[in-house]
């Protein structure tokens, strides 16, 4: 009987999972589709998503230029 149970623990646990993981890639895709229908050709859309690419990484610190006091 302990054994039916842990096994059905673990089948709505595995379910849990896969559901989230689902809805997560749902609401990227949407997003991405949402973005690709606003856009008014795809060249705006390409340059949309390398500016994104482009702001997402870390900043790059820069050294301050000029004479030190």
């Amino acid at each position: 009987m302990e054994v039916a149970i842990a096994v059905l623990i673990g089948v709505i646990i595995y379910q849990g999972v896969i559901h989230q993981l689902d809805k997560r890639e749902a609401v990227r895709r949407e997003g991405d589709l949402l973005n690709r229908v606003m856009a008014r050709d795809y060249g705006q859309y390409a340059q949309a998503k390398i500016t994104e690419k482009y702001y997402d990484k870390e900043p790059v610190t820069q050294e301050e230029l000029g004479v030190p006091m």
